[in-house]
């Protein structure tokens, strides 16, 4: 016989010997109680602006309560066996959509500012509704560019929603546009934009230089006027060109549609934000029409 099975069998016989010959009063009604429910997991890490997979789910509890002890002699029962295992943890939560992004809607990372405080510190110009809040450039030669509805909060007079469908387009320089309805996500991918909502467009830009501007519809149409607008570079010398394949009249470049708009200007002419050779991110933090309101980083 092995010594547990020995151990099982001489247990079973104290039980039956504690129960006849015990005195009247038997041991505890129970046992102690089991080991408390393991802790939740960890929040789990989102990639690239995806949904972050559900932490891992806590420890099991415990190990069974102890048996009560023995009964006396003569006792008229062997004490309750304690309590079962605890519960096991609950999962963790599941991680920030944004975390780790691509988009960056949270931070924050690298040397980067954290990105929600630095959207809340976007000064917008005068009738300005929506900025380019951050530019986050990619290894294979895109960038997620963010736009926030940078409207009056809601209560304000007026409508503050902006509608990012058909007929606007995001401009990488004058001869790389797209329908932002095609390129862009946001929540709930309804088009419409809130006051502080976000919404992150994917197009071809690199960091060395270029130019990113939201315009109300084909840039070859010489009255399609800008929503938003920044350019930078990192050796200097950026210059922002007028579409090539133009319809009749002379349209003008997507800097001068922001920095010469028939209302206030949305960009200053020759402004170009500085980014460090190395560096993949502009930040918006402070004014829309200057290079110092947005800052360079990498995260």
């Amino acid at each position: 016989m092995s010594k547990t099975a020995g151990c099982v069998f001489a247990l079973g016989v104290c039980m039956v010997l504690a129960a006849a010959c015990g005195d009247d009063e038997g041991g505890p009604a129970t046992g102690e109680n089991g080991g408390a429910a393991g802790a939740g997991g960890r929040a789990g890490s989102g990639n690239a602006g995806r949904a972050g997979a559900a932490g891992a789910g806590g420890a099991l509890g415990g190990a069974a309560g102890v048996g009560g002890a023995p009964g006396g002699a003569g006792g008229s029962s062997a004490g309750a066996a304690g309590a079962g295992a605890g519960n096991g943890g609950s999962a963790g939560a599941g991680g920030d959509p944004d975390g780790g992004a691509p988009d960056g809607s949270t931070g924050p990372q690298g040397n980067c500012p954290a990105f929600p405080a630095s959207a809340l510190q976007i000064v917008p110009q005068t009738e300005q509704q929506i900025a380019i809040a951050r530019v986050l450039f990619l290894a294979d030669g895109s960038a997620d560019v963010v736009i926030r509805n940078i409207s009056p909060v809601a209560g304000d007079a007026g409508d503050t929603s902006f509608f990012i469908g058909d007929p606007l387009e995001l401009c990488s320089g004058p001869a790389n546009c797209a329908i932002m309805e095609d390129i862009c996500d946001e929540a709930g991918f309804d088009l419409q934009l809130l006051a502080g909502e976000e919404a992150t467009c994917n197009i071809d830009a690199i960091a060395a230089e270029g130019e990113l501007g939201v315009m109300s519809t084909d840039v070859v149409v010489p009255e399609a006027f800008s929503f938003a607008y920044l350019a930078w570079d990192q050796a200097g010398g950026f210059v922002s060109q007028p579409p090539v394949d133009a319809d009749a009249g002379v349209p003008t470049s997507l800097e001068d549609r922001a920095a010469n708009r028939d209302g206030p200007d949305f960009w200053t002419l020759d402004q170009r934000i500085a980014v460090t050779a190395g560096e993949d991110t502009i930040v918006g933090t402070g004014e829309t029409d200057v290079a110092a309101g947005f800052v360079s980083c990498d995260r």
